[in-house]
């Protein structure tokens, strides 16, 4: 039920939007994924004042709480889009280092106790 003179926006994924309370503190995110009540957004600028959430960070956010950002808005920070992207690529590399790693000491130890059977 919406409450009088709501006006229910159509969002679509990668929308830019600000999210956030009235009279709290608005984000820039971006629409990752949209539910029928709310909205998965991805962060694109610092937020937080007791708790910092770096660039990146998911929220789901009810759809009052979201309105589609001005270009104005959208466009004022791509540095931290460029941030996201590189996140992500470390992440990526991090991980993928963490899983060869795994992987030489799995033979490793598998030779071990071949060595040690034969």
């Amino acid at each position: 039920m919406l409450g009088k003179g709501f006006k229910m926006e159509n969002f679509k994924r990668g929308d830019k939007v600000i999210f956030g309370r009235r009279n709290g503190e608005q984000t820039l995110g971006e629409v990752v994924k949209v539910n029928p009540r709310s909205l998965k957004i991805r962060q694109l600028e610092g937020r937080g004042t007791l708790k910092d959430h770096s660039v990146g960070t998911l929220w789901n956010v009810a759809k009052p709480l979201a309105r589609l950002a001005e270009p104005r808005e959208a466009n004022a920070t791509p540095e931290a889009v460029k941030a996201v992207s590189e996140r992500e690529a470390i992440e990526e590399i991090q991980k993928r280092e963490r899983r060869r790693a795994a992987a030489r000491k799995a033979v490793a130890t598998r030779r071990r106790r071949a060595a040690l059977a034969g």
